[in-house]
């Protein structure tokens, strides 16, 4: 008889006394391990994906009907750090790690179609109503798209882009306690077109 034993080399003191009983092993434990790590990946992945469709969802809703002029618009709400790195980090504009906060900008011809990439939908920009009347972010400076800001000359001018930014808050109380909480603001402006 043989004392020869079959050893895991994933498993420290695990010894087997035949290759069936690792093979056993090998597709009891470590096949689950393996499809857990998976798994976490793809619930990665799916979170970000979620977090890309609350942005759009917020920027659709945005987008209203029957605006007379070019309006900017301004959103704020919480969002993670690690969210917004998950699918901004590429394209970061600026950022400090000590003061906690990253900017993205995005602007001119190509930045719709960026955006698109990024988060993984073409129409992300546009709302469609009724009657040929469209809704659409500006992120192209045309002559009379300026013309049209500068009417309200009380107003500071923007620029004419898609503002992100991450930025974590800090609220500390008497007794020292302190609550963090990140936000994602977003500016940006809009114009109604009709197709009617």
């Amino acid at each position: 008889m043989s004392t020869d034993l079959v050893y895991c080399p994933l498993c420290p003191r695990k010894a087997f006394k035949n290759q069936q009983g690792y093979h056993k092993h090998q597709k009891d434990i470590h096949t689950s391990k393996i499809n857990n790590k998976n798994s976490k990946d793809e619930l990665v992945n799916n979170s970000l994906d979620e977090f890309k469709n609350i942005l759009i969802y917020t920027i659709q809703k945005q987008l209203k009907n029957n605006i007379k002029n070019i309006e900017l618009q301004s959103v704020k709400f919480p969002y993670l750090k690690s969210q917004f790195v998950g699918i901004f980090g590429n394209y970061l504009t600026r950022y400090s790690s000590s003061q906690k906060w990253y900017q993205c900008i995005f602007k001119e011809e190509n930045a719709i179609e960026l955006v698109s990439q990024i988060l993984g939908r073409t129409n992300w920009s546009i709302r469609s109503y009724l009657y040929g009347q469209q809704t659409n972010i500006i992120l192209i400076s045309s002559d009379s798209t300026i013309n049209k800001i500068k009417k309200d000359k009380h107003k500071k001018q923007k620029q004419i882009e898609l503002y992100i930014e991450w930025k974590q808050c800090i609220i500390k109380d008497a007794t020292n306690q302190i609550s963090i909480i990140g936000y994602i603001t977003m500016h940006f402006f809009i114009e109604q077109i009709y197709f009617g």
